[in-house]
């Protein structure tokens, strides 16, 4: 039979395992029928709690169940693909619309689908960067053009900014600065390519009678 300083023994070294059960057992109630990005806000909910070694258990959780989603902003910002079978990306794809209403219909943000660790002007961007390299690929017959950043991880970043808040800012630096260069390579395309501004030109010539046409022969 063990000693009474055996059982104490054991039953001092049992409580860290029982609470780190007692939280993932709450985690997995919490999380029923969750998916997707609505998973991760709820993970991500707890982890402000304050007991250190439990927060370093849920941060844990939360990195490896981010890690799908780093992925899918990788995929879609660098290559402007969304392969989402189960929809549980924030950012949804519209399979019935065709190419030439691509940039309006085709691609939209599911507002109950955005982590609570991102916001709305960010999950914008991130749409905005994305349906550009779409379109481009798409739309523009530009395939080989890939953007030139370093990828920041989102899963780091996001557990990393717990405890410093700037390693998620880098985040945000990084969409921030792949939708401005993929913008201005989007109109770069439109006007080289494409010529828009002389379309502009002639729409404001003859369709707001910009050259006067109109009004010198309605006068005569």
């Amino acid at each position: 039979f063990p000693s009474h300083d055996t059982g104490r023994k054991l039953y001092l070294w049992s409580i860290e395992p029982f609470e780190r059960l007692k939280w993932i057992s709450i985690l997995a109630d919490a999380c029923k029928n969750a998916r997707g990005c609505v998973l991760l806000s709820i993970i991500n909910s707890y982890s402000k709690q304050g007991s250190p070694s439990i927060q370093v258990l849920i941060n844990r959780i939360l990195k490896d169940v981010l890690t799908p989603l780093s992925n899918f902003i990788k995929q879609w910002v660098y290559f402007g693909e969304l392969n989402d079978p189960y929809g549980e990306f924030f950012v949804s794809i519209n399979s019935l619309v065709k190419d030439d209403h691509l940039w309006q219909d085709k691609y939209k943000i599911n507002v109950h689908l955005i982590p609570n660790f991102i916001d709305q002007q960010l999950a914008e961007k991130i749409l905005l960067t994305g349906k550009s390299v779409n379109f481009m690929r798409r739309c523009c017959g530009i395939t080989n053009w890939v953007l030139d950043i370093d990828f920041i991880d989102m899963a780091s970043a996001v557990v990393s900014s717990f405890n410093q808040i700037s390693k998620f800012t880098e985040f945000k630096d990084w969409v921030n600065k792949a939708t401005e260069i993929t913008s201005q390579k989007l109109l770069n395309v439109l006007s080289s390519k494409f010529r828009l501004s002389e379309h502009f030109f002639a729409i404001k010539r003859f369709l707001l009678f910009g050259q006067g046409d109109f009004i010198q022969y309605l006068m005569e």
